[in-house]
């Protein structure tokens, strides 16, 4: 009862020396600090597999990235408030609306590029070796399958998950739809993806998830670590790739035309015979 009352204490504090932005409406979960106070203030909903959880394990890896720093966090009434320091800039999507930074030839993609493969230096902990779809608070990741509004459980294998998307590829209507069954019917493929390594990958690493300065362009950081987590390398490519309203197609070009390890490449090639869409 104690630290529960703490916590509420802690969390009337926060939101005192607080406010949401005048855009809240887009963002209405995001609370900036007054009095010229470099921190912000974001409300998950749930306690796992948030920004906290992936902050924290960022910042134990060693690795210098331009992501924000975890102040705090509160956990209360199944909800998660992280405070961290405020990235000063603007996102990247709307500095290329109005700059033109999406230019082909602009440093950022290369900037991504480094960062994305950063991670991918990270090594899985002995008890978690080859498991995926695990975020850094041990849980699951959002189900692809589900267009990402539900989160399935951490599994065991890239067996086990491609197992778990694929399942409308039997076109025989088996009873049950197993792994042998996957392997049998789509050998080629699925070795290309297996072949690929386990990542520390970010989800949603796109423009509008960028911060840069607005007056030199210059790249700042990257925004919303919650449901980052070990996933097969070659998703990250595809995050990066896909074509969308977040990721413009002169800016997807880029990492288009970039090469990354051949066996990612593959995996990355072998991913539209697998899956009926591909999103991220």
């Amino acid at each position: 009862m104690f630290l529960v009352l703490l916590r509420r204490l802690r969390l009337a504090f926060y939101t005192l020396i607080s406010r949401t932005s005048l855009a809240a409406f887009e963002k209405p979960d995001i609370h900036f600090f007054r009095f010229g106070i470099p921190l912000v203030m974001k409300c998950t909903r749930r306690t796992f597999s948030t920004e906290a959880h992936a902050l924290v394990f960022l910042g134990s890896t060693g690795l210098k990235l331009p992501i924000p720093h975890l102040l705090d966090s509160v956990e209360l009434d199944g909800n998660t408030y992280t405070v961290m320091t405020l990235m000063k800039g603007v996102p990247l999507f709307d500095a290329t609306l109005h700059n033109n930074l999406g230019n082909p030839e602009h440093p950022i993609p290369i900037k991504y590029d480094a960062i994305a493969t950063a991670l991918w230096t990270l090594e899985q902990p002995l008890k978690d070796k080859g498991k995926v779809m695990l975020s850094a608070s041990g849980h699951g990741l959002p189900d692809p399958i589900q267009f990402f509004e539900h989160y399935m459980n951490p599994q065991p294998s890239v067996l086990e998950l491609y197992y778990h998307i694929t399942r409308h590829l039997d076109e025989e209507g088996r009873p049950q739809w197993t792994t042998k069954h996957l392997l049998q019917a789509y050998p080629e493929p699925m070795q290309a993806v297996l072949d690929d390594e386990v990542a520390w990958v970010h989800a949603d690493l796109k423009m509008h998830n960028v911060m840069i300065d607005p007056t030199t362009g210059e790249f700042v950081g990257i925004l919303d670590w919650e449901d980052s987590g070990w996933r097969p390398r070659h998703w990250q490519v595809l995050c990066l790739r896909w074509y969308g309203r977040a990721q413009q197609g002169c800016f997807a070009n880029c990492f288009r035309r970039m090469r990354f390890p051949d066996k990612t490449e593959k995996a990355y090639d072998a991913m539209p015979k697998l899956l009926c869409y591909m999103a991220t």
